[in-house]
C-alpha cells in the first residue's frame, strides 16, 4: 500500500478574485467558481483579531471547499457580498 502525504488528503483551494466571484442571491451568498454556481456558507477561522482574514468557505452540507486568505483579494460586488454575509 502506498503512503499518502498530507497534500494527498488535504489539498486546500484558495479563493480570490481570479478564480471566484461571490454574490448575494435570494438572501444567501452564492459563489461562482469553475463554471459552477452554488450557495455557500462562510466561517471565520482563527485568529479572531483579523476578522477579514482566514475565512473558510463551506458548501450547503458544511463541508469545507476552500478558503479565503484575506477579503482584500476581492473588490466590488464580491467584497460587498462577503462583508455583508460575515456581518450577518
Amino acid at each position: 500500500m502506498d503512503k499518502k502525504t498530507l497534500k494527498d488528503v488535504a489539498d486546500t483551494v484558495y479563493f480570490n478574485s481570479d478564480n471566484a466571484e461571490f454574490i448575494n442571491k435570494d438572501g444567501y451568498i452564492t459563489m461562482k467558481h469553475s463554471g459552477e454556481e452554488k450557495r455557500v456558507l462562510l466561517h471565520r477561522l482563527f485568529p479572531y483579531d483579523e476578522p477579514e482574514a482566514y475565512i473558510s468557505v463551506l458548501d450547503a452540507e458544511k463541508n469545507e471547499i476552500g478558503m479565503i486568505l484575506n477579503l482584500n483579494s476581492f473588490s466590488g460586488e464580491s467584497l460587498t457580498a462577503l462583508r455583508k454575509e460575515l456581518h450577518r
